[in-house]
């Protein structure tokens, strides 16, 4: 569990809020079992969750309700974009181009993108695991 959410709950359970704000519900948790977990934990010591971009009430059965799709349509999305990540990450090695800046030891081919071996910093890398 995420150290600031430990933070909260223990914040929660020791009376130091009463009203937990958020953005939306998918900044609040990362799938829908910790979301219904947390609604439940949230009502068991009176302490009220706010949504400022969606603004239901959640201790009602429609505000539950929707809380509970947004948290399916939320851990939906999450999954679509990792997904997506996955795929283009897939076709930029194929396409043999390294997504982000070149490690070291290489250089970057500015015409194509490719990483090329920087002959100095690569001797560096070969000594460093010689060392190890």
């Amino acid at each position: 569990m995420r150290l600031a959410m430990q933070k909260l709950l223990n914040d929660i359970k020791s009376k130091k809020i009463d009203k937990l704000v958020a953005i939306k519900v998918d900044r609040l948790t990362r799938n829908n079992y910790d979301g219904f977990w947390l609604l439940n934990y949230c009502e068991e010591h009176d302490v009220k969750i706010e949504l400022i971009l969606e603004p239901y009430d959640v201790s009602t059965a429609n505000g539950e309700m929707i809380f509970g799709m947004n948290l399916v349509f939320g851990q939906r999305e999450r999954k679509e974009i990792g997904a997506r990540t996955k795929r283009a990450m897939e076709e930029m090695a194929l396409e043999h181009i390294h997504p982000s800046k070149a490690p070291y030891g290489y250089t970057r081919n500015k015409d194509t993108g490719h990483l090329e071996i920087e002959p100095i910093e690569a001797q560096v890398v070969k000594e460093i695991f010689k060392l190890c």
